[in-house]
């Protein structure tokens, strides 16, 4: 009972020194009950089949992009008031920050993982259904399933400068969105949410989040593929605690 007591102080410490809300209570079980990566995946590939690394790389480049935006600290400034302080939960609450989802011939990625996040980007903007097609270390390709439509964006990594490069764009679509998109899975619902879940775990429940998407996103999802995003997410979160202290 005393290490449990240990344990739990340890992650509220974790928490309170991160950049997000004050750590919000879950109990031990809820952690357990989170599933655990599979066991047969390599080490350096996440369960969703991506390079960790790679995919690190990608989240640190993000998080310095989005640090960069931040408004500067004003100390002339008084406090918020509780009044500004729930208008700023509520703001953090439905925001759902992205790029700016647009494509274009010869654009530039520092890496697959980041074209690939730049395409979903245009897939939930736009609402329409995009597929990937290929995949491999130098090279992918999307499609729109819409019926008949001929859409198609492919990167693949130039010789000359080593960075992924949009080399052919069909940018007309003859179809209309379905509220179905194929590129928005577990993984990708879990990466959407994760800081949301790390700071209220207890708001954001599967029916929130799947109301959440249809709401700003105009998809639909269904409850259970909402419910695996939200185990990886903890599964995540959990991980970067292990991380943190061994």
């Amino acid at each position: 009972m005393e290490n449990e007591e240990v344990e739990e102080e340890e992650k509220k410490r974790f928490w309170s020194s991160t950049r997000y809300l004050p750590f919000s209570s879950i109990s031990i079980v809820e952690w357990h009950n989170v599933p655990d990566f599979d066991d047969n995946v390599p080490p350096d590939v996440d369960s969703d089949g991506e390079d960790q690394r790679e995919r690190r790389e990608f989240d640190i480049e993000e998080a310095l992009s989005q640090f960069r935006d931040e408004s500067p600290i004003r100390h002339n400034i008084y406090p918020d008031t509780d009044d500004d302080e729930e208008q700023q939960r509520s703001k953090r609450r439905h925001n759902m920050r992205r790029g700016d989802g647009h494509l274009y011939l010869h654009k530039v990625f520092i890496s697959g993982i980041a074209f690939k996040e730049a395409v979903l980007d245009y897939a939930l903007r736009t609402g329409l259904n995009i597929r990937q097609r290929r995949y491999d270390k130098t090279a992918i390709n999307f499609t729109c399933e819409g019926k008949g439509c001929s859409w198609r964006v492919y990167s693949s990594v130039s010789s000359k400068t080593k960075k992924w490069q949009i080399t052919i764009f069909q940018s007309n679509h003859t179809c209309v969105p379905t509220g179905t998109c194929e590129m928005l899975k577990v993984p990708q619902i879990a990466r959407l949410f994760i800081d949301k879940i790390r700071a209220e775990p207890e708001y954001f429940m599967p029916m929130k989040i799947e109301e959440m998407i249809m709401e700003k996103l105009k998809i639909s999802v269904t409850r259970a593929q909402c419910q695996h995003g939200r185990n990886k997410a903890l599964r995540w979160i959990e991980r970067e605690y292990e991380e943190q202290f061994t």
